[in-house]
């Protein structure tokens, strides 16, 4: 799996700018756009549920057969997406599940080589096709390839229509609306893919008006934003189906999308006075590309009150493979909500088509009493803060440990080893002297100090270089590696400071002999032979080049972290077990490199070009510095677990981080269906189809997770139109 350098971007058809707020006539006064403390009513009511299933594109991406990293990670547990589709299949009943809507980007390669993304994905679908549960499916941006090629080959009119739900597809063949009852009361889908042209929407507006009195959702893969702050925020997109389909249709009361990173809501009011709820929900860029989660919603007519529970059913059946980042149950204000939503009042108007019956048992509180009963989340791993700068693992083989300091009135990384790899402090460009020693640090961290970066523009920053004769220039880590380092990201990192690195290689891929060869990796020869790098979505990039006498490129991500906010950086190679993996606070990412004996490994460069610490390089000049915070920095010349790295301690006094990366009994089997009123898939050490039971918190066994700030956040900040390889 190599990887696409950052040069090469997808703009997944045509882009969609994001707008600002846009302007609407509001909503009531008494009402909220979520609401946290909404207690769920209890009581026998009149109710009925759907499934929401947002962008499983990464599922999709890294279940494929020739990579499949949910494989490599937890060995006999199912993908999540196949996950997800078993869990409605198995539990319709239960919760009352009357219709499912899939929210686009099925996929995240869907051109020329990538089919086996859509044998994944169509697996997972046939799930429910067996089933015969009802659904809808719409493309995203990253299903448009050739003209939605792929997406049209495995999911055609011919098998879209098996949904007993299915009625018309439109002028596309993308385009879909979809019949069913939700406690007795008569609702549709009308659902457009996207970026839809006039044909799909004039479509779409005349089956609304062919049906002005059945109460109707709209699902489309973007219709809302988020901020930063978590409230949502309107799209160009989405204002042109408000004001097409939504507005002036007053059947319309609840629109869905997903493509921007998180989970939000809002209510406006439409031309007839009456509101309509707008879901965003996507959680490609969390933990795990999304570790599964999903959501129920919840329509209860009897209490006029609207719920949604955002969940997991893959969390709990991880058993000992648990971390303190899986949650089965997420508790943010977008994502499991309960809010007043009069039912009665607000479709008074369609008469006789509104007639729910049918009391039954809350599902939402059914759902959620389950999820906190069988599932205890996984605390933090306490670790100890340092008595000082020399409480850390002395480790045999450290090639450099550079610390920041000044000797003399001037700023150097000094390799704290005596190794001979000190970095003095370089101006690229123009810039006056941008870099300033700071007492600040991770609280894990023994080195108490940190650089400052603020660079002046592109081109223009400093930054810290080894010398030309450095020993550490010449190492190629050939028995692998441990590199860790702590970072900061400034609060106001945007689009100018995107792709910068705080850590380099001198060089460039086109310089290296084994890219000089047929068959070598010639995505992008400008890059540097290995960066360690930000993202435009926020990620943690670690490139690299391989050793092997035809020359590979590679990367591993994590998903998008916090703003102003410190992290532990770990990647360990290890060539015994043919992997590159990085670790954030502790936490192994999904997007790492396994399978890669005798390609991988090693670190490639040039005998008289430095390493850099704060700026990047491209085409063999310095292009970008990095805003925020840097700590120490450690490169050690072989691969070690968690009890030897920076944020364990040397004192006796500290406890002893598990470096297992096996659970002590292992994970198996898939979800199963079941017949009581609860999920399937409970959490235990094995999971069974029959015998749930409590999971208990103990440490996660593939490493630390330090007290610190979740490492993905829940609300995302709303995305560029330009998105690299791993975008939305």
């Amino acid at each position: 799996m190599s990887s696409i350098s950052r040069r090469h971007l997808i703009l997944g058809g045509a882009a969609i700018t994001v707008a600002g707020v846009a302007v609407h006539k509001g909503w009531p006064a008494n009402a909220a756009p979520y609401t946290t403390t909404g207690v769920v009513e209890d009581g026998p009511g009149i109710r009925g549920c759907i499934a929401l299933l947002p962008d499983t594109q990464f599922y999709s991406r890294y279940g494929v057969a020739t990579a499949d990293l949910f494989t490599k990670q937890y060995p006999g547990l199912p993908n999540p997406y196949d996950c997800q589709t078993k869990w409605i299949a198995d539990n319709t009943k239960t919760y009352r599940i009357e219709m499912t809507h899939h929210l686009g980007d099925v996929v995240d390669q869907s051109g020329d080589g990538h089919e086996d993304q859509f044998v994944v994905a169509s697996r997972a679908m046939k799930i429910m096709d067996d089933a015969k549960v009802p659904y809808s499916i719409i493309p995203g941006n990253h299903d448009v390839a050739n003209d939605f090629k792929y997406y049209r080959t495995w999911f055609p009119k011919s098998r879209q229509k098996s949904s007993p739900s299915f009625k018309a597809m439109g002028p596309s063949g993308l385009s879909n609306w979809h019949a069913f009852s939700v406690a007795g009361v008569r609702m549709m889908a009308v659902n457009v893919p996207w970026g839809s042209d006039t044909a799909d929407l004039d479509w779409a507006e005349s089956v609304l008006n062919a049906h002005p009195t059945v109460p109707t959702i709209i699902t489309t893969h973007q219709i809302i934003d988020i901020s930063p702050e978590g409230t949502a925020l309107s799209t160009a997109f989405g204002q042109r189906i408000w004001d097409r389909l939504v507005k002036t249709h007053n059947q319309v009361f609840l629109t869905v999308n997903g493509h921007h990173h998180g989970a939000t809501n809002r209510i406006l009011t439409n031309d007839a006075g009456q509101p309509v709820f707008q879901q965003l929900l996507d959680y490609q860029m969390a933990y795990q590309g999304g570790n599964g989660l999903m959501a129920l919603m919840e329509f209860d007519f009897t209490h006029n009150q609207l719920s949604q529970t955002a969940f997991s059913p893959w969390v709990p059946l991880k058993g000992a493979k648990t971390n303190s980042l899986d949650r089965a149950l997420l508790e943010g204000p977008g994502d499991t909500w309960s809010t007043h939503f009069d039912f009665a009042s607000r479709f008074a108007s369609f008469g006789a088509d509104f007639h729910p019956t049918g009391e039954v048992p809350s599902a939402t509180k059914a759902l959620r009493d389950h999820l906190l009963k069988t599932f205890t989340p996984i605390a933090e791993l306490p670790l100890v803060p340092p008595v000082n700068d020399q409480d850390y693992p002395k480790v045999p083989g450290t090639v450099a440990h550079w610390r920041p300091t000044s000797v003399d009135g001037e700023l150097i990384e000094k390799d704290i080893t005596e190794n001979g790899n000190d970095m003095k402090l370089r101006v690229a460009g123009l810039a006056p002297d941008s870099a300033a020693l700071v007492d600040d640090h991770m609280n894990y961290s023994s080195g108490m100090q940190a650089i400052r970066l603020v660079p002046a523009s592109k081109g223009n920053f400093s930054y810290f270089a080894t010398s030309k004769d450095a020993p550490i220039n010449k190492e190629r880590f050939t028995k692998g590696y441990t590199f860790e380092t702590f970072i900061n990201i400034d609060k106001d990192y945007s689009d100018p400071n995107y792709w910068s690195a705080f850590l380099s290689r001198g060089g460039t891929r086109n310089d290296l002999p084994n890219f000089n060869v047929p068959g070598a990796d010639d995505s992008d020869l400008d890059e540097p032979p290995m960066a360690g790098a930000i993202s435009s979505l926020k990620e943690i990039q670690w490139a690299f080049t391989d050793i092997a006498p035809v020359g590979m490129g590679y990367s591993d991500w994590s998903g998008d972290v916090d703003l102003g906010k410190w992290y532990h950086i770990a990647v360990v190679d290890d060539p015994a077990e043919g992997s590159v993996v990085m670790y954030v606070n502790g936490v192994p990412m999904l997007r790492n490199q396994y399978g890669t004996k005798g390609q991988a490994h090693g670190i490639n460069g040039f005998d008289d070009l430095p390493w850099i610490i704060g700026g990047s390089i491209y085409g063999g000049a310095m292009d970008k510095g990095f805003f925020g915070l840097i700590g120490e920095m450690r490169f050690i010349d072989h691969p070690t677990t968690p009890e030897h790295w920076l944020t364990a301690r040397a004192t006796k006094s500290s406890p002893t981080p598990s470096s297992s990366t096996t659970p002590t009994s292992a994970p198996t089997g898939t979800p199963t269906s079941t017949s009581t009123t609860t999920p399937s898939g409970t959490a235990s050490s094995t999971p069974s189809a029959t015998t749930p039971s409590t999971q208990s918190p103990a440490a996660p066994s593939s490493g630390p997770s330090v007290t610190a700030p979740s490492i993905f956040p829940g609300r995302r900040a709303p995305r560029p139109s330009r998105l690299p390889r791993t975008g939305r």
